[in-house]
């Protein structure tokens, strides 16, 4: 089992009020209902409000390097 792992930082101006940036959030949550090859699936905002942490991550579990 492979798990990789995303984080994401947006660049000035980026926010989460971007329309951009709910759309991206939205079609991420939904990926496991059209990519078989994905066995696990997490993802998530920055809930802190610590300036080094990320503002989303992904986590998704696969079989292994070849998915």
């Amino acid at each position: 089992m492979l798990m990789h792992i995303v984080l994401f930082t947006f660049k000035t101006p980026w926010r989460w009020a971007f329309i951009d940036a709910i759309d991206a959030e939205r079609t991420t949550r939904v990926h496991p209902n059209y990519i078989d090859e994905i066995k696990g699936w997490a993802c998530g905002r920055n809930i802190t409000r610590r300036h080094i942490a990320a503002d989303f991550v992904v986590i998704g579990m696969f079989e292994g390097r070849a998915c």
